[in-house]
């Protein structure tokens, strides 16, 4: 149980402390980085097939509306075909894929998403089936059309054969030239006809054709003296009429069909659209949903660190408090004493206080250093104190004195030394006995230290011959001083009995000096002499 309370049980507890503060520390920091592992490994095992499965799911919308848009801008069978196709299978990988996510839990409209799905590819069948009879129509309106064509080609051509026969230069026949105009303009009508792309279009055209097949008629009409096969030729007119109102009818169609087709068409990508809209904000909520987790994730992670901190900063100020308690003020402040007690001398009003209290080697050591300062303040008293009056010694004044002469080195100043004897003492001695002429000095040494200040040095030379150093004192006020200590003891009397009362009375010699140039002993011999004085004009004065 003492090994507690030593030096080394002590130190020990301080050492195991800090070890529990660092390895508390360690310990949470370990715990809070496998907690925040935990977290990414179980957000990252959660978040990235969710996030693949809706960037999938994005791709997939994006691609069906690249594919309407393909249908939409289709010119060939074969492009309008390949976009059906593709719509179709993306489709069905949409439809599977929804299924899966929703399977796992995620939050997607299947719905929705499924609704919009029949509807774009109920619609994008029926884009495809008008598109595909547009196409058809077409090719069969420019198969009419060519073979309109033809038979105006072979129309010119008789013109230019019946010409030709009569004329030598053809481009100098007015009347062909204007009849090979109208042909053309005819074979451009139902070319124009053919990419004409709304109904007021193609009536302008099919008017066109009509006014010139008129004139075309009527020229042959009038020419059918110059012409090889006349009939023949009014039986082609005939026949190309019946061609230009098939196509005609045919371009029509086409037109009609185009029409629902763009209508489906803007559908169909309305449609699209809200599929690529649905999808892109399923990835968003996927991707708003796991960034909240890694905030919430990464905001746990600070306020672990922020209770680490905190942690620390509890664990070191306990630590510092242990230190403070257990090195600090159990050994530090407790040797610092003990040093300062060991480097001052003691004296009878010191005020050094060992720490003795405790039990462990420091305590001890302050104890027995305790008894030896008292044997050492003992020593000293008896060094320096006058054992009979209490006060300094001649040895302790020449210490004092020593010390005031360096002080004078630093500063110089004026110091009163008085010499102080006691009048007719020796006759109190024969008459009354020592034991009352000790009784005589105790109290006139007691009298006269009540008369000092703090800074001046009081003691006993010998015998009745007392002496006092004042620092810092001229002759004015040394011999003001010197007064009023004459005073005090003039007033004193030594009651033996109530019939025997003795009076005492001093003389004083006074002696005004500068340390630094003269020595304490040279002081003295002038007080001395300065005592030698009023001894001789009549004693109970001061010289």
């Amino acid at each position: 149980m003492s090994y507690i309370y030593s030096i080394k049980g002590k130190l020990l507890l301080v050492f195991i402390s800090a070890v529990l503060v660092f390895s508390s520390d360690d310990l949470l920091k370990i715990y809070f980085i496998k907690q925040f592992t935990f977290s990414i490994e179980k957000f990252v095992s959660s978040a990235l097939p969710m996030i693949s499965a809706a960037n999938e799911l994005e791709v997939i919308g994006n691609s069906i509306a690249l594919q309407t848009n393909r249908i939409i801008v289709a010119q060939r069978q074969k492009e309008l075909m390949d976009s059906y196709i593709s719509i179709g299978k993306l489709l069905d990988e949409l439809e599977i894929k929804t299924s899966a996510i929703s399977l796992e839990g995620g939050d997607i409209n299947v719905l929705n998403v499924n609704s919009l799905s029949q509807s774009i590819r109920s619609l994008s069948q029926i884009v495809f089936q008008v598109t595909n009879s547009s196409f058809t129509k077409e090719e069969q309106a420019r198969s009419v059309a060519a073979s309109e064509v033809e038979i105006l080609e072979t129309i010119r051509n008789e013109f230019l054969d019946a010409y030709t026969q009569q004329t030598a230069t053809v481009t100098d026949n007015v009347l062909f030239a204007s009849m090979q105009d109208i042909t053309l303009c005819m074979v451009v009508s139902i070319e124009r006809g053919l990419y004409a792309e709304t109904l007021q279009q193609l009536k302008k055209q099919e008017d066109e054709f009509l006014l010139c097949s008129e004139k075309l008629m009527a020229e042959a009409s009038e020419n059918q003296s110059s012409l090889t096969h006349p009939s023949t030729i009014v039986q082609w007119l005939n026949t190309a009429s019946e061609q230009r109102s098939r196509v005609f009818e045919i371009k029509q169609q086409v037109l009609f069909l185009q029409a629902s087709a763009k209508k489906y068409l803007t559908e169909l990508d309305q449609l699209a659209d809200q599929l690529t809209s649905l999808t892109s904000d399923y990835r968003q909520r996927i991707f708003r949903r796991f960034q909240t987790t890694a905030d919430a994730a990464i905001v746990q992670e600070k306020k672990a660190i922020n209770l680490t901190v905190i942690l620390n900063i509890i664990a070191a100020t306990v630590l510092l408090i242990f230190y403070w308690i257990i090195v600090v003020h159990g050994f530090g402040n407790r040797l610092t004493k003990i040093s300062q007690a060991m480097r001052r001398i003691p004296t009878s009003d010191s005020d050094t206080k060992i720490p003795v209290r405790g039990r462990d080697e420091i305590a001890a050591m302050a104890r027995a250093l305790e008894r030896l300062l008292e044997e050492a303040l003992l020593t000293h008293k008896m060094a320096t104190i006058d054992h009979l009056t209490q006060v300094n010694n001649r040895a302790s004044f020449f210490t004092y004195a020593a010390k005031e002469t360096e002080r004078s080195k630093r500063r110089p100043t004026e110091t009163c030394i008085m010499m102080i004897d006691i009048d007719h003492f020796k006759h109190v001695n024969d008459t009354y006995g020592h034991d009352v002429g000790d009784k005589f000095l105790s109290l006139v040494a007691d009298n006269c230290l009540k008369c000092t200040r703090t800074i001046d040095v009081f003691a006993r030379l010998g015998g009745d011959e007392f002496t006092l150093m004042m620092p810092d004192t001229d002759l004015v006020s040394g011999r003001l001083a010197a007064e009023r200590l004459r005073k005090r003891i003039d007033e004193l009397q030594l009651e033996l009995t109530p019939d025997v009362i003795i009076k005492v009375t001093t003389s004083i010699g006074i002696s005004v000096v500068n340390l630094n140039e003269t020595p304490i002993e040279t002081a003295l011999i002038q007080a001395d002499k300065a005592l030698y004085l009023a001894k001789v004009g009549g004693r109970n004065q001061s010289k």
